[in-house]
């Protein structure tokens, strides 16, 4: 094909691979990609284990149920403290489930979920650590 020709069928039928992004477009994205992480750290960090239910386990485990009274800056650290107890099993658990070779996603992106057996693995030691 002649070269005019050839640049007239280019001009005609533009190739199907879109342009480079520039890197304005890289960094947005890259920017949009941090947001979204800090967003799911945020999410993370904004859950709670809900005060009446707290209240309910604590409860359960008084002898005098009906005339035991929690406070509730007691009720406030006694949720920090689970909430943290929580965190500390799940990752174990993820660490635990791929050093194995089980989850190859790790403790970030984890693609499977936790199995009971996980956290029955870790308990003894993270009862003591506690």
């Amino acid at each position: 094909m002649p070269p005019r020709k050839a640049a007239a069928a280019a001009a005609k039928n533009p190739p199907l691979l879109p342009p480079p992004a520039s890197r304005e477009e890289q960094e947005q994205e890259q920017e949009q990609e941090q947001e979204q992480e800090q967003e799911q750290e945020q999410d993370e960090s904004t859950v709670t284990v809900p005060p009446q239910l707290l209240q309910r386990i604590l409860q359960e485990f008084f002898e005098e149920k009906k005339k035991t009274r929690i406070s509730q800056p007691a009720l406030n650290a006694t949720g920090e403290y689970t909430k943290t107890f929580i965190r500390e099993a799940i990752w174990r658990a993820a660490a635990i489930r791929k050093e194995s070779g089980q989850d190859p996603g790790g403790v970030k992106n984890m693609g499977s979920f936790l199995e009971v057996e996980d956290l029955e693995k870790l308990t003894p030691q993270l009862l003591l650590d506690f």
